[in-house]
C-alpha cells in the first residue's frame, strides 16, 4: 500500500507523502488498508495479508503522532 500511495502522490503532484505530509500518509494508508480489508471480505475463501491495519498502529508510534480513534478501533477489529 505504502509503495503504491506513494507513486500515486508523485504522479498528481500529491502531498500525502510520509516525508511532506505524514500525517496524511498515515490516513491514506488507512482508507487503503480498510478498503483492502473489506474487498477481501466479499470474496470466499481465506485470505492472508502480510501487511494490514494493525501496522498502522506501528507508523503512527514512528512519526510520533497521535493515533486517531478510528484507526485503532480498525486495527482492533480487522486483524
Amino acid at each position: 500500500a505504502g509503495r503504491a500511495i506513494i507513486r500515486a502522490e508523485v504522479e498528481q503532484d500529491g502531498r500525502a507523502l510520509p516525508w511532506i505530509d505524514p500525517v496524511a500518509f498515515g490516513a491514506r494508508m488507512f482508507e487503503w488498508e480498510l478498503h483492502s480489508y473489506r474487498a477481501a471480505q466479499a470474496h470466499a475463501g481465506v485470505t492472508i495479508f502480510d501487511r494490514g491495519l494493525p501496522d498502522l498502529i506501528g507508523y503512527y508510534t514512528l512519526i510520533g503522532h497521535k493515533m486517531p480513534d478510528d484507526v485503532r478501533h480498525a486495527a482492533e477489529l480487522y486483524r
